[in-house]
């Protein structure tokens, strides 16, 4: 899969074009192996994508080795989407709900989460600890909110941008770098269990049930963003989920959609009624 269907979104990174993978599917059907795999040495998705952008701007910095040239930094954010309410989860300060902004421009309409943070990658150990230290953080955010089952009830993202620099060589050997731009970005978006959004009691009685009307408004939000991008139109409405990822779905950017299928199920009625549910919203 990713071979053939994201290597050529990496390349295509490093001449300013962003991408955004979506991984759709109910309770147990392996988002989460799809996109982080077993561990470092088994990779999903986003582990092999890390280790081709980081090949990719050292074989570009070592191709622009004269004395002023333009080279990559590689960074990566992490953070949840629940119940509406956006954390950071590589910060201590995970409790705090982030403000995301929209603005207008080059491109079009873009967002910007304000205060999250931002860690560079020099290597796939700078990759792995991050992880870890998001998942750890996701753990202790879901003590503090008293969550069950967080990961099935929330939207999780790892943001991973190239930030353009120019390198600067003086007389004596001295190597300064200044920092030009963001300049693209590919965004991996594992979506909170579809089955949960699709078993919603009316009138919305208790909190989980609220949470539940959430995910449903966010999958709906996102089809139609994702369709409106694709005939560059402007969506309906936006939740939080789809604010937060403006600068990747939109018509110049490469959008995957992954629907998992629990292969467990017999008869596989929730993944069924999730790809369903998916492909009425979605017609590409």
């Amino acid at each position: 899969m990713y071979n053939e269907q994201m290597k050529k979104s990496v390349s295509n990174l490093f001449v300013g074009k962003n991408a955004c993978v979506v991984l759709f599917g109910p309770s147990g059907s392996g988002k989460s192996f799809t996109m982080r795999g077993a561990d470092s040495t088994d990779g999903g998705l986003i582990s092999r994508c890390i280790g081709d952008i980081l090949n990719l701007s050292e074989v570009a910095r070592q191709a622009n080795s004269g004395k002023r040239s333009i080279v990559y930094s590689v960074k990566m954010s992490v953070y949840q989407i629940y119940n509406e309410y956006c954390n950071d989860l590589l910060t201590n300060q995970y409790s705090k709900n982030l403000k995301i902004e929209k603005f207008r421009g080059e491109n079009g309409i873009g967002s910007k989460i304000v205060d999250l943070t931002e860690k560079e990658l020099k290597n796939r150990r700078d990759f792995d600890n991050c992880m870890r230290e998001a998942v750890s953080y996701r753990k202790i955010l879901a003590q503090f909110l008293k969550v069950n089952d967080i990961k099935k009830k929330s939207h999780l993202v790892i943001s991973v941008f190239l930030e353009r620099k120019e390198r600067i060589v003086d007389a004596f050997g001295k190597v300064n770098e200044r920092s030009l731009d963001k300049f693209s970005q590919i965004d991996f978006v594992e979506l909170a269990s579809s089955d949960l959004g699709l078993q919603l009691a009316n009138p919305y009685t208790n909190e989980d049930d609220i949470i539940y009307k959430n995910i449903s408004k966010t999958f709906n939000s996102l089809c139609n963003n994702i369709v409106c991008a694709s005939n560059d139109q402007r969506p309906k409405y936006d939740s939080k989920l789809t604010l937060a990822l403006k600068n990747t779905i939109n018509i110049d950017s490469k959008i995957l959609l992954i629907n998992c299928v629990n292969p467990s199920e017999d008869p596989p009625l929730k993944s069924y009624k999730s790809m369903k549910v998916k492909l009425s919203y979605l017609v590409l």
